[in-house]
């Protein structure tokens, strides 16, 4: 993808990522499972905004949001038969890919001081996000996918070493 292109790709991924989140809340009878994803999914709309305004101040629309809702909708279906936080680790496995985007661009574009720190904090956000779901994985028994979400991990804990040298 061309780099001129990534913010508004960042910024439809986030908002897409906002919407799937809560409506898989929404749907979780755990309260408490849900609020942490309702947590998340108000944390991914704040990033959105972040690209947005982004956008807006480079004299750019920002696009309007096609809904994944073919995804959201079969989400919603799987979560009814496997844990919820299983069916969003399994879809959301570019997360990682995002993190990773991320810190590229925020070491390869002209960015304002302001905005490399709300960047640093969106990685840092992300980097808790995924760390979150493995956790919920882990205590969920499912440790044969263990091993998967912890070499996931590492990839992300050298990124967050990266990014807090900056």
């Amino acid at each position: 993808m061309e780099k001129n292109n990534l913010p508004f790709y960042f910024y439809e991924m986030e908002m897409n990522d906002y919407f799937t989140y809560l409506q898989i809340a929404q749907s979780i009878k755990d309260k408490d499972l849900s609020e942490k994803i309702k947590k998340i999914a108000y944390m991914e709309k704040e990033h959105a905004s972040f690209w947005e305004e982004f956008l807006k101040n480079r004299g750019l629309e920002p696009p309007p949001v096609k809904k994944k809702n073919l995804k959201i909708v079969f989400m919603k279906i799987l979560s009814k038969f496997f844990n919820p936080v299983v069916v969003i680790s399994f879809f959301e496995l570019g997360e990682s890919g995002a993190i990773k985007n991320y810190y590229s661009f925020l070491k390869d574009e002209n960015l304002s001081e302001e905005e490399k720190e709300k960047l640093k904090k969106i990685i840092l956000d992300e980097i808790e996000h995924e760390t979150f779901f493995a956790r919920q994985v882990n205590e969920k028994g499912l440790s044969n996918i263990r091993d998967f979400v912890l070499g996931m991990n590492d990839g992300l804990v050298e990124i967050l070493g990266a990014v807090a040298g900056l």
